[in-house]
């Protein structure tokens, strides 16, 4: 559908923890939008991530980075669902552990705050949605999980 809509792009599906089934070139730029937030471990998914790029190239991850020494590990189950499966999903990993990982791997890289001025995102009829509220008289990100999400840009230089 991607390839319908975009013209003169290419595109692949892969999975990212298994390089087996990504591309073998190497871009000038590779993003993940909260994808993060799913794995309980840094590991393969983060050094392909890395590999998929160029010399030169960059890496930007979006999402929650809590900036507090803290690596979080979230299930989630709907309690109106008897019975219902835990959700993995909403992970916040420390900044602290990223930095950590990606100095061991000589990396230049630099977080960018994400503050969400001005901007009103509605609590709708999905709990599991991101929405906005006012804390302290600043704007903070949320969920039905009571999780407060401290967004940033991971910017990873390769």
């Amino acid at each position: 559908m991607a390839a319908s809509n975009v013209a003169g792009a290419s595109f692949a599906v892969g999975d990212i923890q298994r390089a087996e089934t990504l591309p073998t070139d190497k871009y000038s730029l590779v993003t993940l939008l909260t994808l993060h937030s799913h794995f309980d471990e840094l590991g393969c998914w983060l050094d392909n991530t890395i590999n998929l790029v160029r010399p030169g190239g960059t890496a930007l991850l979006f999402g929650p980075f809590n900036p507090k020494p803290v690596d979080v590990l979230v299930r989630l189950r709907m309690g109106d669902e008897e019975g219902g499966s835990w959700i993995p999903g909403w992970n916040v990993h420390s900044r602290m552990a990223f930095e950590k990982y990606l100095a061991q791997r000589n990396l230049t890289f630099a977080f960018h705050d994400y503050t969400p001025a001005n901007v009103i995102l509605p609590d709708d009829n999905d709990p599991l949605r991101t929405y906005s509220a006012m804390l302290d008289d600043a704007t903070i990100l949320t969920n039905g999980a009571g999780l407060l999400l401290p967004f940033a840009l991971l910017e990873i230089s390769v």
